[in-house]
């Protein structure tokens, strides 16, 4: 799915707005709040990450980051090339279990990574989707 076509934030999506943060929140439940609310049209790349590394608003977010990996599979956040294919490889197998379709699209997105790039983003990890 491709969310530059999508001007609502997740918020208005799921008609579910969360309360402000509280003033001693941590940055990451800042962040998280701040892409929630923000038209998904203008999520990046790493509040993507962030917010299915915390498994929030999976329904948009996954199909989002789908639609961007299938275009180039190693899209980098702000950690490292493939950080983002490694947040959606690294939801749990009841999620994968309950979307199928979500496995095989992951499936073939991780195919088109070559195998230098893949040991230099995941030495020894998610040997499983190899």
């Amino acid at each position: 799915m491709n969310r530059t076509e999508i001007h609502e934030s997740l918020e208005q999506l799921e008609n579910d707005r969360w309360p402000r943060p509280s003033a001693d929140a941590t940055r990451l439940i800042r962040h998280c709040h701040a892409a929630r609310a923000k038209p998904a049209s203008q999520l990046s790349t790493e509040e993507l990450r962030l917010l299915i590394g915390q498994r929030i608003s999976l329904a948009w977010t996954v199909p989002f980051a789908l639609h961007d990996l299938q275009r180039t599979p190693m899209v980098e956040g702000d950690l490292y090339p493939g950080d983002l294919l490694a947040a959606c490889l690294s939801l749990p197998d009841e999620y994968f279990a309950a979307h199928p379709e979500v496995r095989r699209q992951l499936a073939e997105i991780v195919e088109q990574v070559g195998e230098d790039d893949w040991n230099l983003a995941f030495p020894g990890r998610f040997t499983e989707w190899r």
